[in-house]
């Protein structure tokens, strides 16, 4: 079984979600009606459905993000890992039964709405399920209709117990509402329909939880004008009123200082360190997070063993005052896991395995040593990766994008990005981790990747579809070369030296890899890239710091094809001839044959023009020579190239073309086949009255299609 697949992790678009925008003037505040996507059927599990309920119940919790469980490959080979860490033993039927009734189940512990993945970092500490982050940091923009419609979606598929928000606060701030008058009345109308309709859209969302038996979480400052919104009052309405379940909703209204919960700031003048008393207003449907979060300051209980300093949040501090720190982060996820074990959504055994408990308050001042545990997904093929040699491969990125200058040294905030990119909201980037190899050859790659999603983008926003791809040559290109190499070394004619116009020296096939071959582009629209954390270190503009990307960088729309012309103008300077049927195909003036498949340069030449052909490239791009296989002196016998072992053989002689090994094996999973008997004969002789039967049956599934294109492409 040969199935090709390019293996094009950084270019692909179905991790992210990026931000189309529309401006306030455009915004559609009537979001209570659309039309819904219908929903997948599951195959029904066996009979052993009990046991398998039992392990999901010990195993399952906390194991992956739900917005990755649209792949039942990679949920399988989560689940498979996770198994092999508790050290039990299951077949693969099981196994594929586990991760279907996973899939069904589909309900996630909590997710966030109006907040950068506050949550999610810390949800495997204790053994939580997260699910979306919903924030214009993570690529949303909730100003656009088909957006929120697609949040409504995602809460029916996902059904989060726990709803967490925090809608923008800045319009309702009561000093921002004493500066106005200095300001554009028309600005200042328009900031504040945005502001009302992101309360609306929040609260929507709030109604929906509590109506449904599900609990949600709300924040902003206490003296907020929002708070006598009218579709924040219409959530407190809800009050003593009954649910899909028929149990009564109460709604709760606290607040509480932030400095009980170690937030800190450092004064301008004096640089002194202190508590940040910061009064914070919570509405919840659930009264053990009422209680977690209602209090008062210290320093107002007369208890001089417990006063603290505080600092005013003034000049600009109030920015930084926007973040969570660690300590309630924790307490809320500790509160939200006992609230999951109280209504048996988690049992004892997760409550032990997972993660700290709300008993263990010294765990939030150490909160960092729980890295070492973190676990890496191979984005590309599923499973888990080695942590180490993961950060290694993000070391090596990191230094690269440094030393390269892909980004300018100019840092600015979201909101300076977002106007001179004429109102569409910077470029979120995200880490793609793989292995492009395998266990026992791997090959760890880690690419920082942009999020710009075109489906998500409006048409005056949108690329030219000629702008969008490159060329790849077909998998039979390079088996013409191989059978080139074999066949001309046999042969009278040899190899052609066009200098001396004779036939002479053998032929070889050599294979060149560009290191981080998008990189090399130069950006052709001015676009601006929200910086990770590792490139922000000191977490300027509250950690929203953006840059302009002066290279292209994997992951925006027009990478592939500006890596394509900056590629070829170098060998189009050397007379190679591109080919007419494939772009990616050039012929030398020496009857060269190249092949270029992404960042992967294949050429059969003689010696002096590989060599030629090298120097070439690397006048343009930093490369390494994979290896060059034939029958000289010096050459190898084997070679890989798209995880395919090449091996030459000299009695008789004959190349060996063996398929990639991961990929058959994953089909041979994806398929179910791992208990099915070989047989001699590929394929079985089926009756006319069984293809008419296959012919009749109804089309695939959505899954049934992913799987199909996974196998045959």
């Amino acid at each position: 079984m040969m199935t090709d697949r390019v293996d094009q992790a950084a270019g692909s678009a179905d991790q992210g979600q990026a931000a189309g925008s529309a401006g306030p003037s455009q915004m559609e505040l009537d979001t209570e009606t659309r039309e819904r996507a219908p929903k997948r059927s599951a195959e029904t599990p066996g009979e052993d459905i009990n046991a398998v309920l039992v392990e999901i119940d010990q195993l399952t919790a906390g194991l992956f993000d739900s917005l990755k469980a649209e792949q039942f490959d990679e949920v399988k080979s989560a689940m498979e890992a996770q198994f092999r860490r508790h050290q039990e033993d299951v077949d693969e039927e099981d196994l594929n039964k586990v991760t279907q009734l996973a899939l069904e189940i589909g309900a996630v512990d909590f997710a966030e709405l109006y907040s950068p993945e506050r949550f999610q970092e810390r949800a495997q500490d204790f053994g939580l399920r997260p699910g979306f982050a919903i924030d214009l940091q993570t690529g949303w923009d909730m100003r656009d209709k088909e957006q929120v419609d697609q949040v409504d979606y995602l809460i029916d598929e996902e059904d989060p117990m726990f709803l967490i928000g925090s809608p923008p606060c800045t319009v309702f701030s009561k000093i921002r509402k004493l500066s106005n008058f200095k300001r554009d009345p028309q600005n200042v109308a328009e900031e504040e329909c945005e502001g009302r309709h992101h309360s609306k859209v929040a609260c929507r969302f709030y109604k929906k939880q509590a109506q449904k038996g599900r609990s949600f979480l709300h924040e902003h400052p206490d003296g907020a004008s929002s708070w006598n919104d009218e579709e924040v009052k219409k959530v407190e309405a809800l009050n003593g009123t009954r649910d899909a379940q028929g149990n009564e909703i109460r709604i709760y209204v606290v607040k509480g200082p932030m400095c009980n919960w170690n937030l800190k700031a450092t004064e301008r003048q004096t640089k002194r360190v202190g508590l940040a008393q910061k009064e914070t207003k919570w509405m919840t449907n659930d009264k053990v997070l009422a209680d977690l979060l209602e209090g008062i300051c210290a320093n107002k209980q007369k208890d001089a063993r417990k006063w603290h300093r505080h600092v005013q949040l003034v000049g600009g501090l109030a920015r930084g005052a926007q973040c969570y720190t660690p300590e309630l982060v924790g307490a809320i996820l500790s509160t939200i896991k006992s609230r999951l074990k109280d209504d048996s959504e988690l049992n004892e055994l997760e409550m032990k395995t997972s993660g700290p408990s709300p008993h263990e308050p010294d765990w939030f001042n150490d909160w960092q040593v729980e890295e070492e545990y973190e676990d890496f997904f191979d984005t590309v093929n599923g499973g888990f990766l080695e942590p180490v040699l993961v950060k290694k491969a993000r070391a090596e990125e990191l230094t690269w994008v440094r030393g390269e200058k892909i980004f300018d040294e100019e840092m600015v905030s979201w909101e300076t990005a977002k106007q001179r990119m004429k109102g569409v909201p910077p470029i979120s980037v995200k880490w793609v981790d793989t292995n492009k190899g395998d266990d026992g050859m791997p090959n760890y790659r880690s690419r920082l990747v942009a999020r710009e999603i075109k489906k998500l983008k409006k048409l005056d926003q949108q690329l030219e579809v000629k702008d969008l791809f490159s060329a790849m040559p077909p998998l039979e290109a390079l088996k013409i070369l191989i059978s080139l190499l074999m066949s001309t070394e046999e042969c009278d004619e040899g190899a052609w030296d066009g200098k001396t116009g004779e036939f002479d020296e053998e032929l070889h096939l050599a294979l060149f890899d560009i290191s981080r071959a998008h990189f090399y582009g130069i950006s052709e629209r001015e676009l601006y890239v929200l910086l990770p954390k590792e490139l922000n270190p000191e977490g300027k503009f509250g950690g929203r710091a953006c840059s302009k990307l002066l290279r292209t960088m994997y992951g925006t729309q027009d990478a592939s094809r500006i890596w394509q012309d900056t590629y070829k103008a170098p060998l189009e300077e050397k007379k190679y001839q591109r080919g007419t049927s494939n772009a990616a195909v050039f012929k030398g003036p020496n009857r060269e044959k190249a092949l270029v498949h992404g960042d992967d340069f294949l050429i059969l030449a003689t010696q002096k023009s590989i060599d030629e052909f090298e120097e070439v490239l690397l006048k343009k791009f930093k490369l390494r020579k994979e290896w060059q296989i034939g029958f000289g002196p010096k050459d190898s016998k084997s070679g890989r190239v798209l995880n395919r072992i090449i091996t030459l053989e000299d009695r008789p002689r004959r190349a060996i073309i063996e398929p990639d090994a991961r990929h058959a094996q994953l089909i041979v999973k994806e398929l179910n086949l791992e208990k099915a008997k070989e047989v001699e004969t590929p394929a079985e002789k089926l009756s006319a009255e069984k293809q008419m039967a296959d012919a009749s049956l109804p089309p695939g599934g959505m899954h049934e299609q992913k799987m199909y294109r996974s196998v045959v492409m």
